[in-house]
């Protein structure tokens, strides 16, 4: 891993690998922190986007 890679992992470069955060994080002996960028339920703003792209009201059927 180059320190330019480094670099750009910190600067929050969409273009670095999730294979390169993960060996970071496998370094740093902080493995349980990308299973909780995994888990869904634990992501605030993604949960908060797919509730604002919901349907405000539901039609009955009948």
């Amino acid at each position: 891993m180059t320190v330019s890679t480094i670099r750009r992992l910190e600067n929050g470069d969409p273009g670095v690998s999730v294979g390169t955060l993960a060996m970071v994080f496998l370094t740093l002996g902080e493995s349980g922190r990308l299973a909780d960028l995994l888990d869904i339920g634990k992501d605030d703003i993604g949960l908060a986007l797919s509730v604002s792209t919901l349907p405000r009201r539901v039609r009955s059927s009948g």
